[in-house]
């Protein structure tokens, strides 16, 4: 059957990742991100422990219900194409100019913290663990001037390889950082004539 498809074609055709779509993904992140963590700034807390927002109630009441969901949303989408572009540049494609700079970004070991399991927190690492969380947490804290909680910025997640269970928490910014290296990195490469 192959040899009658219009459309087969023998060369190499991987998963097409737009490098700028992905950096837009980290940009919207991490303003979810940022916008969770300041928005206390505008409320004060009310006695059912829901801030009441001084500027804006509506709009920030809404986005104080949906933050989250946007969070860990975008960090799926972010984890998926990297994850991808990873199978691609390191396993298929070996290309010593992205596995150079992906174990330059992997030495630094910024991205977290590895509670139970096993393994290095690698950006792979981390993306596997945001692709196959069964519990994720953003982690929050309480500001001292009006005791309001506020996301601080690191993600909590827990699952299971077979019955063993991990835990590790990802510094959002620091892994958020790390996919703007790679993109950065095959940009580069790219323009090089590398990839």
């Amino acid at each position: 059957m192959l040899d009658i498809n219009p459309y087969h074609d023998p060369h190499f055709k991987p998963h097409s990742i737009d490098l700028k779509v992905l950096k837009d993904r980290c940009v919207l992140t991490v303003r979810v991100l940022l916008s969770a963590m300041h928005d206390w700034q505008y409320a004060y807390d009310s006695p059912a422990e829901t801030p009441v927002y001084t500027v804006a109630p509506n709009l920030l009441g809404e986005h104080r219900r949906t933050a989250e969901k946007s969070l860990i949303r975008e960090l799926l989408a972010i984890a998926v194409e990297l994850r991808t572009l990873d199978d691609i540049y390191a396993n298929l494609l070996k290309n010593k100019g992205y596995l150079s700079v992906r174990s330059k970004l992997d030495r630094k070991g910024e991205f977290g913290v590895l509670y139970r399991g096993t393994g290095k927190l690698s950006l792979r690492y981390c993306c596997n663990k945001l692709i196959h969380a069964a519990d994720i947490r953003p982690v929050y804290d309480k500001s001292d001037d009006n005791e309001i909680w506020f996301m601080q910025g690191d993600i909590e997640l827990t699952g299971f390889v077979n019955k063993s269970e991990w835990m590790i928490s990802i510094d959002v910014m620091n892994f958020l950082e790390g996919v703007m290296d790679i993109c950065g990195a095959l940009e580069k490469l790219e323009e090089e004539g590398l990839l």
